[in-house]
């Protein structure tokens, strides 16, 4: 499925980002001041594991979703 590359790619952005985002709050909490032009400290401990996990996680979640369609099933409840 072409649905996979496309989404691999925009969750290694996404998690990257968000990996990025997660070391921001941890520099806050721990009041470590990141140098100049960086967003935090340490940011690279946080930006592979996003990097992995999004690119991992949004393909399986897309698929599983698509085949879900597929087959008639609703995520969401009737009223």
């Amino acid at each position: 499925m072409a649905i996979g590359c496309v989404t691999t790619i925009i969750g290694l952005f996404s998690g990257g980002m968000i990996g990025v985002f997660v070391g921001y709050i941890v520099s806050k909490l721990t009041g470590c001041q990141p140098p100049e032009g960086l967003p935090a400290c340490n940011w690279e401990y946080f930006w592979l594991p996003g990097l992995v996990l999004g690119a991992i996680s949004l393909p399986i979640l897309t698929i599983r979703r698509i085949r879900r369609a597929e087959r008639g099933i609703r995520s969401e409840p009737s009223l």
